[in-house]
């Protein structure tokens, strides 16, 4: 880019120094483009006129043109000084997880990150390094995959912070580890010996266990069932459970789907014998 001319004024006019002479200082103004002015001044290292001309160019030069000011790289702090210092302490109280979830994080970075990853630099947790770590977990600790999925979930929340808050200036690529899921429902057989140990507990435990294997119903809404809320042609029971809160602690008002918290509707199987119901008290 092209600046426009540069003016300058001389302050002071002095004649070719001689031989054995010092040579006069030069002393300009210099009227910038944005028609600031800026005096210079200074001495040029020898003795002649052309060196003294040259040494006010440069001079120009550098004030019209000066050097891009260089940027101070950011130290990337080892994993261990970043999760203790600045990750932990924020992470923990800023975000609304249930203390189950903190302590979990919290004993995955003690037992098993911080132990192996703490005395490197965060941008050097990467491809290997990460590789090594999972062979650890399986091989020496014998977890499971869900629970090293768990861990190097840890492990990039607390990457991508330190991407977030300008300590790393990439995300790392991590592994996706895929856990099989094991099937949700019992087989009748299986159903049958579940309730043959609830009912050798009491009669009680029994009537819950039946009770969830035919509606579904999660403990909460076993608690708040009454026999005056079950319809006995229809074969439902109303559940006024309680309302689930959200992260915040504010009680949500719809589920995603739609329907109403406030109220559900359990379905009963029927047998030949009619409805499946608990033994009433």
């Amino acid at each position: 880019m092209e600046h426009p001319p540069i003016r300058t004024e001389s302050l002071h006019h002095s004649s070719p120094a001689t031989a054995g002479q010092s040579l006069v200082p030069y002393r300009k103004i210099v009227k910038l483009p944005n028609e600031q002015k800026v005096r210079i001044s200074g001495t040029p290292t020898l003795n002649t006129k052309l060196a003294a001309e040259a040494a006010e160019r440069d001079h120009i030069s550098r004030v019209v043109s000066p050097p891009a000011a260089i940027e101070e790289e950011k130290e990337v702090p080892t994993f261990q000084k970043f999760v203790e210092v600045v990750w932990w302490p924020t992470y923990s109280s800023s975000v609304n997880n249930r203390p189950s979830t903190c302590q979990e994080k919290e004993i995955h970075l003690r037992i098993h990150l911080k132990p192996t990853l703490g005395p490197l630099p965060l941008d050097k947790i990467r491809g290997e390094v990460v590789t090594r770590l999972m062979a650890k977990l399986k091989d020496e600790s014998k977890l499971c995959p869900k629970s090293i999925k768990n861990i190097i979930g840890t492990l990039r929340r607390v990457l991508a912070s330190a991407v977030e808050w300008e300590y790393l200036s990439a995300m790392p690529p991590l592994p996706r580890i895929k856990v099989a899921h094991p099937g949700d429902f019992l087989t009748p057989e299986e159903a049958e010996k579940v309730l043959e140990a609830a009912r050798a507990r009491s009669e009680e435990v029994y009537a819950s266990i039946l009770f969830a294997l035919h509606t579904g119903a999660r403990a909460g809404q076993e608690i708040t069932l009454e026999w005056a809320t079950w319809t006995s042609t229809a074969g439902c029971w109303s559940s006024a459970a309680a309302l689930p809160r959200a992260p915040s602690g504010r009680p949500r008002a719809a589920r995603s789907d739609g329907h109403s918290w406030r109220r559900r509707t359990l379905p009963f199987r029927r047998s030949s014998s009619g409805w499946d119901t608990p033994p009433s008290p």
